[in-house]
Order: structure tokens, then C-alpha cells, then sequence
């Protein structure tokens, strides 16, 4: 069972890393700034997790891990993750507890836990 898990947050991390290929390589001048804050769930409202990724107490962990995304190691990004965050599973909901507009993450406080974790937005849907 741990691995398939693994197996899953591998393929997940190679989708994150072809979203953040294709986003880098848009100009900026296509996308509205309004664009970018409208995918922030609210803060205070309920969120799910669309796609099983990290949630981690910091916010640097979890940039550290996009980091090894977008250098297409996502073994490294698996390795650091397991020392440093949590797994959000497919189908969990939480409160958005805050939110990063320029890194694009998202607070994410699961249903019985009392703090929140970083997370993508990009993995959560409203």
C-alpha cells in the first residue's frame, strides 16, 4: 500500500512540474493579475483536495519541494516531503487558514486536525 501511495504522489508531482513548465513559459502579459488571485480558495472557506500532494507546516519546506519539482527530481522532492510534511489524500477537505497570491499555496487545515499546512493551490478545488 505505501508504495502505490508513493506511486501516486510521484505521478502527481510530474503533473505539478508540466503545469509549472507550462506556466513559466507564458509570457506574463497574457495573464491578468485578477487571473491569478481568483484560483485562491477564500480564506475561511472549505477547500478539497483534488490531487493526493504535500501539505507542510512551513511554507519554505514546501518551496523547497517545488524547487526539486521544477528540477524534475521528484525523487529528492519525495524524499524531503517524507521528513517534512504531511500527505494530503484525494478526496480530504479542510479550512483555508491563509494564503500566498505570489507562490500561488494555500493554509490547509484538514477535518480533526488543529494547524494548518502549505500547500498548491493548484491541488485544491472550492
Amino acid at each position: 500500500m505505501r508504495k502505490l501511495t508513493t506511486l501516486v504522489f510521484l505521478g502527481a508531482l510530474f503533473i505539478v512540474g508540466a503545469i509549472f513548465t507550462v506556466r513559466s513559459s507564458q509570457p506574463a502579459a497574457h495573464q491578468p493579475a485578477q487571473e491569478t488571485s481568483s484560483r485562491l480558495p477564500p480564506i475561511g472557506s472549505t477547500a478539497e483536495v483534488k490531487l493526493p500532494f504535500y501539505g507542510c507546516e512551513k511554507s519554505d519546506d514546501l518551496s523547497r519541494i517545488v524547487e526539486f519539482i521544477r528540477e524534475n527530481d521528484a525523487l529528492a522532492a519525495a524524499r524531503y516531503a517524507q521528513l517534512h510534511c504531511i500527505d494530503l489524500k484525494e478526496g480530504s477537505k479542510g479550512k483555508v487558514e491563509d494564503t500566498l497570491a505570489w507562490s500561488m499555496e494555500v493554509c490547509l487545515r484538514p477535518v480533526g486536525s488543529n494547524r494548518c499546512y502549505w500547500t498548491r493551490s493548484e491541488m485544491l478545488t472550492d
